[in-house]
C-alpha cells in the first residue's frame, strides 16, 4: 500500500468545487426537463402515428 499525502482544501477550494457541483447540477436538471418537454411534446405524434390511428375505420 502506498503512503498517500493529501494538501488540505482552502475556503477557495471548497468554494469552487460547490461552484462547480451547483453549475453540473443545473445543466443535469436542465437536460432532465428539457427532455421531459420534449417526450410530452412528442406524445400526439406518436398517438396519431399508431397503426389503429391512421386505418380509416369504414373500408
Amino acid at each position: 500500500m502506498t503512503d498517500m499525502t493529501f494538501q488540505p482544501l482552502s475556503l477557495q477550494d471548497i468554494r469552487n468545487i460547490e461552484a462547480e457541483a451547483q453549475r453540473l447540477r443545473g445543466e443535469a436538471m436542465a437536460a432532465m426537463i428539457t427532455g421531459a418537454f420534449r417526450w410530452v411534446a412528442s406524445l400526439p405524434k406518436k398517438l396519431t402515428a399508431s397503426p389503429n390511428c391512421a386505418r380509416p375505420l369504414h373500408p
